[in-house]
């Protein structure tokens, strides 16, 4: 008859095995996990004169976005420009092209800044590879 010990020895084996494989898989869903994430930076741009109230509709944004996202690829630019928000009050520039010198180009162009706020828009957020920006057009 077997003892105790030899019964019980291969089940002590599976579950060492099983406590592996639980550890090992969780460990690459994980590490995956924090390999998509995305830094975002937060950016605020600072003007002394409100907006004027020259807003458009939604639907005017939206198709600006579109438009301003033909002008990307006229450019020969492979970039994603579009609107998000209950009242496409967020605009949306994602492509591989964007990065830290782009988006503080876009943030220092005065003229852009303030016209999309004109139009109403409340947030432009710019996403490249691994990282975003967040600029907000509300001050």
């Amino acid at each position: 008859m077997k003892s105790l010990e030899e019964i019980i020895k291969p089940f002590v084996n599976i579950l060492l095995i099983a406590a592996f494989l639980v550890f090992a898989v969780s460990w690459g869903f994980w590490k995956f996990q924090n390999s998509n994430k995305r830094d975002v930076t937060y950016l605020q741009i600072t003007t002394a004169a409100p907006p004027t109230g020259k807003r458009l509709l939604p639907e005017q944004r939206r198709i600006f976005a579109l438009e301003f996202g033909k002008k990307f690829k006229d450019k020969g630019k492979d970039a994603i420009v579009t609107t998000t928000g209950d009242f496409h009050t967020t605009i949306l520039i994602q492509g591989d092209l964007i990065n830290e010198a782009l988006v503080h180009e876009v943030k220092d162009n005065v003229d852009m800044m303030l016209g999309l706020r004109e139009m109403g828009f409340k947030h432009l957020v710019m996403t490249g590879d691994k990282v975003s920006w967040d600029i907000d057009l509300k001050n």
